[in-house]
């Protein structure tokens, strides 16, 4: 076999098993997304949860179409919770981020945390991306609070 072709095979072996990985971790990600208008310009507030029996991760993500005078989060909180015996959910973990961060004259603010999943007796896990976002041009304030929960499996 030439080397040219050994290339060509490495190549597309390594192409392909980098799409399948990608398409199964983006098949378990949930997103969630609230969008309005802020100083005429379009904005959009994203909560994301990827969940997983050992391991798991959420993300916050304030965005716009052009930059505006400050865009993030007032708080950021991301959640697991297990199902008991009585059927409720109760919170095994939660990590915060009560400080908020925003960028200033920017068209987004983007953060993430991963996480290590605990143990749950009954398997079922419920996991939070939570927050208020603050978005700012001028005097227009746009500052919607919502929060986004995956059950899992």
């Amino acid at each position: 076999m030439n080397i040219k072709l050994r290339l060509k095979t490495t190549a597309i072996i390594f192409f392909t098993v980098t799409l399948v990985l990608l398409n199964a971790i983006e098949a378990s990600a949930a997103t969630s997304a609230i969008y309005s208008t802020l100083a005429g310009i379009s904005v959009r507030a994203e909560k994301s949860v990827y969940p997983g029996s050992s391991m798991w991760s959420a993300s916050v993500g304030s965005y716009a179409n052009n930059p505006i005078g400050a865009i993030g989060y007032a708080w950021w909180t991301a959640k697991e919770e297990c199902r008991n015996s009585s059927g409720t959910y109760v919170a095994t973990y939660q990590w915060n981020a009560p400080w908020g961060r925003v960028n200033t004259y920017s068209t987004q603010l983007y953060d993430a945390g991963n996480f290590s999943t605990h143990a749950c007796n009954s398997g079922r896990w419920k996991f939070w991306s939570m927050g208020k976002h603050d978005l700012k041009q001028g005097s227009s304030i746009w500052q919607p609070v919502f929060n986004y929960p995956v059950l899992y499996p």
